[in-house]
């Protein structure tokens, strides 16, 4: 037993660093024994163990913990969907609670094509590296489907590729297993254009196909309750657990209707697309564990000592430009004829948002305050009530009539248009955008639009801060201000 020092390593990082294949690895090359090869504490207590400050072995720890929880999940999916097929099976073949069979019961050797069949053998000599044909041996046929493509090939005569030769209307049976539960073990052969051959130590068993399905049998001979009842009685049991062809051939199989096992068929046929899915998952979360594994004892996901950073002056961005201001408000109004000036303080504020997102910056140094209807320019909403009363801001010039916009009752009418020559083109884009963005809004819908993020954490009347407002811009814009 390890037990950490709490005050120099973490628990969790330190169970992760004797599952990592280094550790393995290392503790494999300094096993001794010849018939059960051991470490001893020694051995163990003198490894070396990578060791970052304690918060760095959390963190990594953290990482590898979550990626072996979503392998965790992918693997209990998978044994879901598998008890998922034991039980539809049962639902539509099984017995019924008298115990008697819904389906007429026969003996294996009724319903097949072609007489059981074992594999061939072939020495170590004849096996291939490159060329000849692939053989399934029994270490391929764990899963239950023959997986092609890594298998090993043999040279053989034509004679042997024409008898032994698989096909995907065939089923393999296990012959032997140091267990009864790998004994008679049925095996899938998927379609494929290159020959594959199989080994001694399975049986081929080729199902009439005008009595029963491949996927049917597959999943009868599968089927644990059944394999209990019908199958074990068959088998024998001394140090190696085994069946032979006579035995296999007494077997007792349910043969219902051909509709229904095609139904069973296409069931299942659904259930194994969705574990192929997660199979597909698990093996790309097997695979990034161990990248995650190298990396994390490697010194790889240790994160450098990162410098305190200053919280930048955002103070900046809300220096208020009176005339841009202006120049701002009538550009809007002028190009929004018709609407209410609420709808041209949205604009604004929406221009603004788009210029801080592209440019950096504000187009005049405006601030924001959250009004009952949503973000309100302040100084642009001050303009207009003091239009609206005939009173002059004293941030203009002493002749009322120099100001070139006017208010009757809500609409903004500009006397002019905009001076381009205080707007910047960038400017005028960010506001075009806004003006193209709620000219068809109704005020309902120009009103839900800005309610955004920076408006709903602000409290009534008072101001948006800034940080919030760059809150609400892609993450990509955010980092220009906060890193």
């Amino acid at each position: 037993m390890l037990r950490p020092e709490p005050t120099k390593i973490d628990g969790s990082y330190l169970f992760q660093w004797v599952k990592s294949s280094a550790f393995v690895s290392d503790m494999v090359s300094k096993a001794t024994g010849a018939s059960y090869p051991a470490v001893s504490d020694r051995i163990i207590f003198e490894s070396s163990i990578p060791l970052p400050p304690l918060e760095e072995q959390r963190r990594i720890a953290a990482i590898l913990d979550q990626a072996e929880t979503l392998r965790a999940q992918r693997r209990q999916a998978l044994a879901h969907l598998d008890t998922l097929t034991q039980s539809l099976f049962l639902d539509m073949f099984g017995d019924d609670v008298q115990g008697k069979p819904r389906f007429p019961v026969v003996a294996l050797v009724d319903v097949l094509e072609t007489p059981l069949q074992n594999g061939a053998y072939y020495p170590k000599e004849e096996y291939t590296v490159e060329g000849g044909v692939e053989m399934v041996h029994m270490s391929d046929a764990f899963n239950g489907i023959v997986h092609r493509g890594g298998l090993k090939r043999v040279n053989c005569s034509d004679a042997d590729l024409k008898k032994y030769l698989l096909g995907e209307a065939d089923i393999l049976l296990a012959r032997r297993s140091l267990t009864y539960e790998g004994a008679a073990k049925p095996c899938l052969i998927p379609p494929d254009t290159e020959p594959l051959l199989f080994e001694s130590s399975f049986i081929r068993v080729t199902p009439d196909r005008t009595k029963l399905l491949v996927p049917y049998l597959f999943h009868y001979l599968g089927n644990e309750t059944i394999r209990d009842k019908r199958v074990r009685p068959f088998i024998t049991q001394s140090t190696i657990s085994g069946i032979n062809q006579s035995n296999l051939e007494q077997v007792p199989v349910v043969v219902p209707p051909l509709p229904l096992q095609q139904t069973f068929a296409t069931r299942i046929q659904a259930i194994e697309a969705l574990k192929a899915t997660h199979r597909t998952a698990l093996a790309q979360l097997d695979a990034l564990f161990a990248s995650l594994q190298q990396r994390a004892f490697s010194g790889e996901l240790t994160r450098a000592a990162v410098p305190t950073r200053t919280k930048p002056d955002l103070s900046t961005l809300c220096t208020l430009e009176v005339k841009k201001m202006l120049e701002a408000l009538i550009y809007v109004a002028k190009r929004m004829p018709g609407h209410d000036f609420y709808k041209s303080l949205k604009a604004l504020y929406a221009g603004d948002r788009q210029h801080l997102e592209h440019h950096g910056c504000f187009i005049y140094g405006e601030t924001y305050e959250a009004l009952e209807h949503g973000p309100v320019p302040k100084a642009a909403y001050a303009l207009t009530k003091q239009l609206e009363e005939a009173t002059v801001s004293n941030l203009f010039a002493d002749d009322p009539m120099s100001i070139p916009l006017q208010r009757t009752g809500n609409q903004l009418i500009p006397a002019r248009d905009a001076d381009f020559g205080v707007l910047s083109a960038s400017e005028r884009k960010s506001l075009d955008w806004a003006i193209k963005y709620f000219a068809p809004m109704s005020f309902g819908e120009t009103k839900t639009a800005t309610h955004d993020s920076a408006y709903l954490a602000t409290a009534p009347n008072a101001p948006l801060a800034i940080e919030a407002i760059i809150r609400t811009l892609p993450e990509a814009a955010q980092r220009r201000f906060f890193g």
